[in-house]
């Protein structure tokens, strides 16, 4: 994603969540609207309430749905979950791999952060 909201090359976090959500053109330019004229701060809120929409919006109808997607592609179907990038190194975090536990748990908060997520099964 081009850095269209001058977004400061430090904040790593801001611009893999805004590269996660809006990938293609036409949501990167709807992304540049909404966000056109604020800060990093506001920026990152308006993030965090947009990843609650979109949890919302792309929930697993059922525990079966999310335990047939997690073993086809376990990183596809919790970046469905979280509605966040999971690469190798956050998955490695996860120290369950069982689909039922993991879908039981994130039903309880369904707008935890993954690496928060994690901390459930230290």
């Amino acid at each position: 994603m081009k850095n269209t909201l001058d977004i400061d090359k430090k904040s790593i976090g801001l611009i893999t969540i805004a590269n996660f959500f809006f990938q293609d053109y036409r949501n990167n330019e709807d992304f540049v609207q909404q966000c056109s004229g604020m800060n990093g701060k506001q920026i990152n809120n308006w993030l965090m309430e947009y990843r609650v929409k979109k949890i919302s919006e792309t929930r697993y109808r059922s525990q079966d749905e999310f335990e047939e997607a997690y073993n086809l592609n376990p990183p596809m179907a919790l970046e469905r979950l979280f509605q966040e990038r999971i690469n190798g190194d956050k998955l490695s975090k996860l120290n369950c791999i069982d689909p039922i536990t993991i879908y039981t748990y994130h039903i309880k908060d369904q707008n935890v952060k993954f690496n928060s997520f994690t901390g459930y099964f230290l």
